[in-house]
């Protein structure tokens, strides 16, 4: 709820917005696999390059 992780899922505010559009890069092209990407691989093949940058830069802004 407040991405800062839980259970498996890893912290996400406050992260570097690079990392950040290149992690769901990979993951929308499928060079990220396996049960670590949970919702994400439903939610990810839905998202524009700009809904991705947009995501990015909201995540960085947030507090870690």
């Amino acid at each position: 709820e407040d991405l800062r992780g839980h259970e498996d899922a890893p912290a996400l505010a406050g992260r570097s917005p690079t990392y950040m559009v290149r992690q769901m890069s990979d993951m929308k092209i499928g060079a990220r696999k396996g049960p670590a990407l949970g919702k994400m691989k439903d939610i990810i093949p839905k998202l524009s390059e700009q809904d991705i940058v947009n995501v990015a830069a909201y995540t960085a802004s947030l507090p870690p």
